[in-house]
This record gives structure tokens, sequence and C-alpha cells, in this order.
């Protein structure tokens, strides 16, 4: 329980500290991908035990400058959020 509570930050620190956790970790950045990468919606569809989800999330920081297509997919997703908020703020004015 502890350990979802975590930042990606503190998750990557605990797996360089303990050797325990260089495994376990793994899936456990998986919540990271999904929640900091919602735009990446294909992680959904990924096998969760065959996939090592550190390096999917490291990398996908890491490369993030010249990963143009899902910089552009960010920013559709952060328009269309804002269009659903200003949406549900019409309605609740309409009513």
């Amino acid at each position: 329980m502890v350990i979802n509570e975590l930042s990606s930050k503190e998750l990557a620190s605990l797996r360089l500290a303990s050797r325990a956790f260089y495994e376990v970790q793994t899936f456990l950045f998986r919540r990271f991908v999904l929640e900091d990468l919602p735009w990446l919606w294909e992680a959904n569809d990924i096998p969760r035990n065959h996939t090592d989800w550190h390096q999917l999330y490291v990398n996908a920081k890491l490369y993030w400058s010249t990963l143009k297509g899902l910089q552009n997919r960010k920013r559709i997703w952060k328009d269309i959020e804002w269009i659903v908020k200003r949406m549900g703020q019409y309605r609740e004015v309409k009513q």
C-alpha cells in the first residue's frame, strides 16, 4: 500500500536502493504511464506482465522532445479536456 503512494521519482530511487525492488517495481510503473501519459491510450492494450513499464515510462520522458506525434496527441488531449470542462460549465449554467 505504501509503494502505491510513491511518486515515479521515489519509486525509481527505491529501485536503485534495493535489489529486491528492482523487479517488483517494473509493473508498478504502469500506473505512471497511464496517469502521466493518458494520451498514450494504447498502453491499456499492452500485456501487463510481459512489459517493462519502467523502461517505457523512462523512454517516453527521455525522448519526449523527439516524439512529435505524441506531443501533438498531448496537445489535442489537453484541448479536448478544456472543451469538455467548458461544456460541463455551460450545462451547469443552463440548468
